[in-house]
This record gives structure tokens, C-alpha cells and sequence, in this order.
């Protein structure tokens, strides 16, 4: 199995004069042929600007109207003050500040996980000094997780009400939402911890009002309220998808490799979601990258047409100056691959 780059799928990442770069890249089917990006933090600019003059939001989005990368409507979009600043998805109000996880469309709302950030620099002025200083992967401590509910989502961006979910007064170290799906009558979570991956669920109905207060999680037994959460993925990365393959296996995509020649679009399988997963699998190598730059974000987007399983990926510089300055660094890039 071998995939292929797909620019004419890049050039929409590359198309707006204001939005020049974000990572992340986690996709929500809002019905029909309509699907939502969400970026985590974004050069937003004026007319003229490069990314060192930009504002940087923590988060932003796209939305997309037809399945098709190569053809469909493609529009970025992001919060604003109300004399046109812009602002983040969600703004914490504090130094700290929330990076988009999944999402998932549950029963016409827009459920949304964030991973909740702080600078490893807190004596610095803010995160582009705490970035200078400590390079692009030692500024950032991921700490914490929140959600939201939309409950209106065909609505334009600057009608969404952002709603928090009631969260529960446990949740085992992880960061809950790396991944989300739906399975049955339950939304499943995918969590992160430095052991590895939890699985929490919920019903249907309940995820869809904001009630997060009492998950099950996947235990020795099964699932269960009470008992104590085993890990499903052992070396689980923080971000990666899952999706019901054509096979009728569940089919998780990751990034493995980062900053080693092997980095790859890899691939694990298995009958149900809580495991056994497969050994990751490498499907397409990903060998176009300045020296020393790391590619992660990986991520599936089963919902969009293509050639193939769409994916996508991000490539970041070591340093702030050196993403500040290449434009071909920190923006989704698109793979196919063949379906599994």
C-alpha cells in the first residue's frame, strides 16, 4: 500500500491572502457536503502582511462545501472583536490557552474537545517568547482538556455559541477528545496519557446536551463507571484519528516518525474500537521537508473525496524564525492513500 502527494489538494492551504498558516487539521462532516476544518494556532494577517507582522489566534477554521479538495468551496474564517481583531475559537482569559482536538456532529450539535496549553516559559512575555526561546517543540505543555457545544453549526461562525460541557470530576490524567467517534448509540473518546490511550463513552443523547459529568471507560471488564481505566493504545501519539475502514475494521491514522528520515502516514487496524490495534503500519513515506523540520498531525479525513483516504499533515521548523519565514512550513499538506 503506497500513497500520493495530491497538490492541487495543498493549493487550497495556500489561497488566502489573510489566513497564512495553521496546524492541527482535524475535520467535522456537518452533513451533506458540507465539512469543517479546525486549526490550532493561525497567522491571521492584513492585506500586505507576512507572518511576522500577523496576529496569532490559538485557533481558527474552514469551511468546505463539496467532498472534493481539488473543486469545492473553500472558505477560512475566524472570531472577531467587534472592531474586526481577530480572536481565537475560544479565549481562556487568562496565559493559558485551548488547541482544537476532535469533533463530532451528534444529533444536529457541534460537540467540540480542546487540549488546555500553558507556556513552559511563564517568566517570558507570552507565547512568541516562550517560542523564540525554547524552539517549536518546547514552549507548549499540554495540562488539561475542555469542550464545547455548539448548538447551531450551519450558522455562520460569528453565531456560534460556545457552550461547556458539564465535565467529570475524574478523568485519569488524559486529555479526553484526541480522537472522537460515534459508535452505535455512544460517543466514543479516544484520551491521551504519557502510559497511553484511554477510551471514555457516553450515550448519544447525553453528549449531544453537554453532559460529560459521568463517562464509561474501557476497563479489564469492559465498560464501566467505577472501575480503573486500561490503555487501549500503549504508545498512543496526541493526535491521530479513527474511522470505520471499508473492510468494517475501525482504522486509526498517525504520523510516526517526526523528525527521522523514516516519518510516514502510518496506519493501525482493528475489529473494534477499544483493540487490539495492529502494529503501526507505514503507507506513505514523507520525505519533502528542510533538514530538521517535524511533520505530525496526522490525520484522516474519511468523509472527503478523492483519490484515495484523504490525509493531511503539517510540517513545522525547529525554530519560530525559520517557520516564520518559509511559507511552505506550517500548513496542512494532503496525501491519498489507498482505502483500507
Amino acid at each position: 500500500m503506497t500513497g500520493a502527494d495530491w497538490p492541487e489538494a495543498d493549493a487550497r492551504f495556500r489561497a488566502d491572502p489573510r489566513w497564512l498558516g495553521g496546524d492541527d487539521g482535524y475535520t467535522v462532516h456537518l452533513g451533506g457536503d458540507r465539512t469543517l476544518w479546525l486549526f490550532g494556532d493561525t497567522f491571521i494577517a492584513e492585506a500586505g502582511q507576512t507572518r511576522s507582522d500577523t496576529d496569532v489566534v490559538h485557533s481558527s477554521i474552514a469551511l468546505q462545501t463539496g467532498l472534493d479538495l481539488a473543486t469545492c468551496d473553500f472558505h477560512f474564517d475566524w472570531r472577531r472583536t467587534p472592531d474586526g481583531r481577530p480572536l481565537s475559537l475560544v479565549e481562556t482569559g487568562d496565559e493559558t490557552w485551548l488547541w482544537p482536538g476532535d469533533g463530532l456532529l451528534v444529533d444536529g450539535r457541534l460537540l467540540l474537545f480542546f487540549m488546555h496549553v500553558r507556556s513552559t516559559r511563564p517568566d517570558l512575555d507570552g507565547m512568541d517568547a516562550a517560542w523564540e526561546a525554547e524552539g517549536s517543540m518546547g514552549f507548549f505543555e499540554v495540562f488539561g482538556w475542555q469542550a464545547f457545544v455548539v448548538l447551531d453549526p450551519q450558522k455562520d461562525l460569528a453565531d456560534w455559541q460556545f457552550e461547556p460541557v458539564t465535565r467529570p470530576d475524574v478523568s485519569h490524567g488524559s486529555v479526553i477528545g484526541t480522537a472522537v467517534i460515534e459508535y452505535g448509540d455512544h460517543v466514543l473518546a479516544y484520551c491521551y496519557t504519557a502510559d497511553g490511550a484511554l477510551l471514555a463513552r457516553w450515550k448519544r443523547a447525553t453528549a449531544a446536551a453537554g453532559d460529560l459529568s459521568e463517562p464509561e471507560w474501557w476497563c479489564e471488564d469492559g465498560w464501566g463507571a467505577q472501575g480503573r481505566p486500561v490503555v487501549v493504545l500503549p504508545d498512543a501519539l496526541t493526535e491521530f484519528t479513527v474511522h470505520r475502514g471499508d473492510a468494517s475494521r475501525w482504522v486509526l491514522t498517525e504520523v510516526t516518525g517526526f523528525a527521522e528520515p523514516e516519518a510516514a502516514v502510518s496506519l493501525r487496524f482493528a475489529d473494534q474500537p477499544e483493540g487490539p490495534w495492529s502494529a503501526s503500519t507505514p503507507v506513505h513515506p514523507l520525505r519533502d521537508r528542510p533538514p530538521g523540520a517535524v511533520i505530525y498531525a496526522g490525520k484522516a479525513h474519511p468523509e472527503l473525496a478523492g483519490p484515495g483516504l484523504v490525509v493531511s499533515h503539517v510540517t513545522i521548523g525547529m525554530t519560530r524564525d525559520e517557520t516564520l519565514r518559509n511559507r511552505e512550513l506550517y500548513v496542512p499538506r494532503v496525501v491519498c492513500v489507498p482505502r483500507p
